[in-house]
């Protein structure tokens, strides 16, 4: 058995000739669609299953030369009905004998020619004249006039206008049935631009033990593998023949960085097989062959900035050289500002071969797509060429450390004196000058420099860039006690990085590794199912890229990619927070409540879990790092909702909500929970006028079904769960003015970035719809409540997402047909609309890499005034007299206005201008309905909730 994997992430598992699949196997296409069956040099020829998930369509049956022929049944559904033919094919079309079935019960049997319906034959509802067919005055275009529902007639008009290879699509998902980007982003991310060398300490995903139960697993599949050959008389020729495919362990790197991590975890792996292949050599008396491995790690390493992994694939070749010295080649590559020039030419030599025309000096382990390929040449070909450029190269260097405060470094971080005075760090001060005086070579390192990357408009930024400004001792552990200074820092650093090299160097040699490497915002990607099929990664590491798109639209779409076991975990880092513990960090992200962000990731199908002790970040470096683990939800996760300490934990989070001025007896509260005299309570805090909301948003979801016990009390306890959580994520909370002066105090005070959109509410009902029954009604009756009852329409704020609401459930019942939301909410004729905005302000003025805009459209009426009062109060606070706290006019204006006359659209994207381009310019795309009563659009960054362009009109 073989497992082989294509560029554009289809992944075929089974037995082989050439390379080619033959005999037995399954493919399985980037979409999540697969066949299962029998093949012939790489077609699909015997018997066999395709199904295609996304456009719900079943063929089971006979293949020949990749084409349905012979005998096979197609089943489609749509609508919640289904259509299936039973019958002969030739070429991918009905011909000959079949049988038309419908889900209500009627059929007919019927003659083919080409897919065409020629002939009729006597069946349920239909006239028989004694002949054994239709009257002809039934007949209108060769199809039946039968007593059939609309939309039995939809599916048989679908069924037979199919000419062409249904399958043809099944390879490539289009385009207009992916949904955008659920996060919110900045306009622009500054806070990496920095630094390219890690300033957290590198870590493995798996510890040498967890590696090694992974891998006894896939020993025993390989153990009971060997036995059954060994019946059949057929024969391996090592342990490797089995294992190597029996067990293939995937791992997805999201914001990968400087390639510590992954290597550390490659690490493990190595020690943990190597483990067990001495075992079990010695148990087949072949003590000296432990050459091959019993398993296949793939790593899939992704990062959005291209020039980090444009350096990532030139270590890895330069790691891998058959060159003497090739490991301290490589560290000194990956640190070093200045190099050697023995070290200089291996890095010559791997880009010669990244650079290959036809990629054919690429070795097999290592993978790029043409898209990846594209966006990483540009850095290889300057860094190829770049010796004339680098005349003044301290001046760069010693420009970028000053940025920092004489080399304090970006963060946590400290340079090391060696790194300070030569821009060396992998060799001690002394022995740099000792080099030196023997008249040994020293040039500058291009991996430390961007000569491509195009800054944004009215930028200051020259080129080359030097880009790290803080050295490597922030990057391992190792380092971190160590005093900043020169031989004792080279030593340590050559001892992390020695073992991380030679795992790679043995994986690679051993055929026991692959890498693929994809360019691209990752929550872009994952949108588009870049990342490969459903279901195929043992973990997947997220960095802290959480901090910057939203740590539930990271679990939404990656909780779809792991393998179903409890072992599988997503690991999510969070840095740009106050928090110092999960609870921390989940008090202050949607929905602010523990409990409640607890049940819904259960709901969603993921448990949290604190990384293992060896794993965990050392109390100096700051960081909220979180398993979720794999879980398949229960009534038990749904009956939690309601236990007691759920309920305690709701009280809290609702009196918590509440102003100083209304007094609650809080175990009066607990016992009268989702009773109707909570309406006291609700009335209570509407006689307060303070802005927020929350107290409001969740009596009135506790307060929705009046229910007392059973089903109905679990009921209402999701809707105020869940309306914690739509609240948070649909009225995102302007900054304070202490914020404004000292960008700083938005990590100090745990400031909530509005990364959450429409969008990712939408898809977590969808996630808990879709992962179990349990969640199913209580999804589905919380969507038909929201656009039911006013109450929740009606909050300030809230009812002005009431339209991007309806926009995302219409795009996601187009992009998912089989969504266990369909058909709640009605269908919404949508169009997509590019608008070119004119800036008011200077988008571009760096605010600290944490105020830069944060976007949303604005959509008013002819006779709405709200534009202007928002331009005319822009940084006006006032100080409540009830909180004594300031708060923002703009919020209270937007909160004030109504759904007729205002709207907001959140899920835009804005493709940002070169830096040739109108710096007072943006283009924005985004989904509106086909009508809709709003003349006029402009941005609003949903931070300040201040208006930042000029309006543009929105035409017919």
């Amino acid at each position: 058995m073989y497992t082989l994997q294509t560029k554009s992430m289809i992944v075929y598992h089974g037995t082989c000739i050439d390379r080619k699949p033959h005999g037995f196997g399954r493919k399985t296409f980037a979409n999540g669609s697969y066949y299962e069956g029998d093949w012939k040099l790489g077609k699909r020829h015997g018997s066999g299953i395709f199904h295609d998930p996304q456009r719900n369509v079943v063929y089971e049956g006979e293949w020949r030369h990749g084409q349905r022929d012979g005998s096979g049944r197609c089943r489609r559904t749509a609508l919640g009905n289904w259509v299936e033919y039973d019958g002969w094919w030739t070429k991918n079309r009905k011909n000959g004998e079949g049988t038309l079935r419908w889900s209500n019960g009627r059929s007919l049997r019927g003659n083919w020619q080409e897919g065409q319906l020629m002939k009729i034959e006597i069946d349920k509802g239909n006239r028989d004249h004694g002949n054994g067919c239709i009257d002809p005055q039934d007949m209108s275009l060769n199809f039946p006039r039968m007593q059939m529902d609309p939309q039995d007639v939809a599916l048989l008009l679908i069924e037979n206008a199919e000419h062409d290879n249904p399958l043809a699509g099944a390879e490539s998902a289009g385009k207009e049935t992916l949904l955008p980007s659920p996060a919110r982003r900045k306009l622009v991310d500054r806070i990496m631009a920095s630094f390219v060398i890690g300033n957290t300490h590198g870590r493995a995903l798996w510890t040498s033990q967890e590696a090694s139960a992974r891998l006894c697993n896939g020993h025993e599949a390989a153990s009971h593998l060997r036995k059954r050959r060994k019946r059949d008389n057929s024969s391996a020729k090592n342990i490797g023949d089995i294992a190597t495919n029996e067990e293939d362990l995937r791992f997805l790197y999201l914001g990968v960085g400087d390639l510590r991590n992954p290597l550390k975890t490659l690490h493990e792996l190595e020690v943990a097989a190597l483990s067990e292949l001495a075992q079990e050599s010695w148990l087949q008396g072949e003590r000296n062959k432990i050459s091959v491995s019993t398993h296949h790690a793939h790593f899939v390493l992704n990062d959005a900035s291209t020039l980090t992994l444009a350096r990532d694939a030139a270590l890895l070749l330069a790691a891998v050289s058959d060159e003497p010295n090739a490991i301290e080649a490589a560290t000194a590559l990956w640190c070093d500002a200045l190099v050697t020039a023995p070290e200089r030419s291996r890095l010559d030599t791997a880009l010669d071969i990244l650079l290959d025309a036809d990629a054919q000096a690429l070795p097999k382990w290592l993978t790029l797509d043409q898209e990846t390929r594209n966006l990483l040449e540009p850095h290889w070909r300057a860094w190829r060429k770049s010796d004339a450029q680098f005349d003044s190269d301290q001046e760069f260097r010693v420009a970028a450390i000053r940025r920092f405060g004489d080399g304090a470094g970006h963060g946590r971080a400290q340079t090391s004196q060696s790194w300070l005075e030569t821009g060396v760090s992998s060799r001690s001060a002394n022995r740099v000058q000792s080099l030196q005086a023997s008249d040994e070579s020293f040039v500058p390192n291009p991996l430390l420099y961007d000569f491509v990357s195009t800054a944004p408009p009215s930028s200051a930024q020259t080129s080359p860039l030097f880009i790290d400004s803080q050295g490597p001792t922030g990057a391992f552990s190792e380092l971190a006690n160590l005093k900043p200074g020169g031989t004792a820092l080279a030593q340590v650093l050559g001892s992390c990085w020695r073992p991380l090299w030679s795992s790679l160097r043995q994986a690679v040699a051993r055929g026991a590794v692959s890498i693929e490497l994809v360019a691209g915002d990752c929550i872009d990607l994952l949108s588009r199912h870049r990342f490969g099929a459903r279901r195929c990664y043992a973990a997947i590491d997220t960095s802290n890229v959480a901090d910057y798109v939203g740590l539930w639209n990271l679990l939404l779409l990656c909780e779809p990619l792991l393998e179903p076991r409890k072992q599988a975990f997503v690991q999510t880092e969070n840095i740009l927070t106050a928090a110092e513990t999960l609870e921390d960090l989940l008090a202050s992200t949607p929905p602010r409540s523990v409990t409640a962000a607890l049940d819904l990731a259960a709901l969603m199908g993921l448990i949290p879990a604190p990384a293992p002790a060896e794993l965990a970040p050392d109390p100096d470096e700051k960081i909220v790092r979180t398993r979720w683990n794999f879980h398949e939800p229960t009534a038990r996760d749904v009956d939690s909702l309601v236990s007691g300490d759920a309920i305690k934990s709701l009280v809290q989070d609702l009196v918590h909500g509440l102003p100083a001025s209304v007094k609650v007896d809080k175990k009066v509260l607990e016992e009268q929970l989702l009773q109707p005299e909570l309406q006291m309570l609700i009335e209570l805090a509407r006689a307060n006028p303070g802005p927020e909301a929350l107290n409001e948003a969740l009596a009135n979801a506790l307060n929705q079904s009046r229910a007392r016990k059973g089903q109905a009390r679990i009921k209402a306890a999701f809707e105020s769960t869940f309306f914690l959580f739509l609240h948070d994520v649909l009225v995102p909370q302007p900054v304070t003015p202490d914020m404004l002066r000292d960008p700083r105090q938005t990590i100090a005070g745990s400031y909530p970035f509005p990364t959450h959109t429409v969008l990712s509410a939408t898809l977590m009902l969808a996630s808990i719809a879709d992962r179990s029954e349990h969640g199913r009604d209580l999804a589905r009756d919380f969507l038909a409540a929201y656009f039911r009852d006013s109450e929740f329409r009606e909050l300030p704020h809230v009812r002005l997402r009431g339209m991007a609401l309806r926009i995302m459930c219409a795009r996601l019942q187009r992009a998912r047909p089989d969504t266990a939301l369909r058909g709640v909410v009605g269908s919404l004729p949508c169009r997509s609309v590019t608008l070119d905005f004119e800036t008011i302000v200077d988008v571009w003025k760096p605010k600290g890499g944490l105020l830069e805009p944060a976007l949303a459209l604005l959509l008013v009426t002819p006779s709405s005034r709200l534009a202007e009062r928002l331009r005319r109060d822009v940084g006006i606070f006032y100080i409540d007299e009830t909180d004594g706290l300031e708060h923002n006019q703009n919020f209270e204006h937007v909160s004030k206005a109504t759904p007729r006359h205002v709207q907001v659209v959140d899920n835009v994207r804005v493709i940002v201008p070169t830096k040739d381009g109108a710096s007072n310019m943006l283009t924005v795309q985004a989904t509106l309905p086909s009508k809709h009563p709003y003349a006029r659009a402009y941005l609003l960054d949903v931070q300040t909730y201040s208006i930042l362009t000029k309006s543009v009109h929105l035409g017919d």
